[in-house]
């Protein structure tokens, strides 16, 4: 019988956070990717089995009004490098049509089967932020080891 080469069952949680406070319209490959305020480091994988992400979870705090914007996952090649966007969620409200604070509005970006290596990094960013409003953006990730 075969040995089993690609695991499926993850052994150790990891629920890492970050907040995204600035808005990043660009969509283009980023070939040394940097964590900043408007391209923030969600994950690396530092583990030599690899990882898997199941959810990306945006949610909105502060006092600002709702804007249309799309929310951005990217990873990187196992080597860290050229960031891709991979999925992508779109928040379609538009522009002042809404008038109560986005405090607690939440997104989830969810993965069937989302596979990390080792060395691949996960970024998040999104393309329009209302003033006085912040990202917390938080994913559930598991480690095979």
């Amino acid at each position: 019988m075969a040995t089993n080469q690609r695991p499926v069952f993850a052994l150790s949680p990891v629920s890492p956070v970050v907040n995204l406070s600035t808005a990043n319209t660009s969509n283009a490959v980023v070939a040394s990717p940097a964590d900043a305020a408007d391209f923030r480091l969600l994950y690396t994988c530092s583990i030599a089995e690899g990882a898997k992400c199941t959810l990306v979870a945006f949610q909105f705090v502060g006092t600002g009004t709702p804007a249309a914007g799309v929310f951005n996952i990217w990873a990187t090649d196992s080597s860290g490098s050229n960031a891709r966007v991979i999925r992508t969620s779109s928040f379609p409200v538009s522009a002042g049509a809404i008038s109560t604070t986005v405090a607690g509005l939440y997104v989830e970006i969810s993965f069937q089967d989302f596979q990390l290596q080792s060395g691949q990094k996960l970024f998040v960013s999104v393309t329009t932020l209302s003033a006085n409003t912040t990202l917390n953006v938080r994913a559930s990730i598991g480690e095979f080891a």
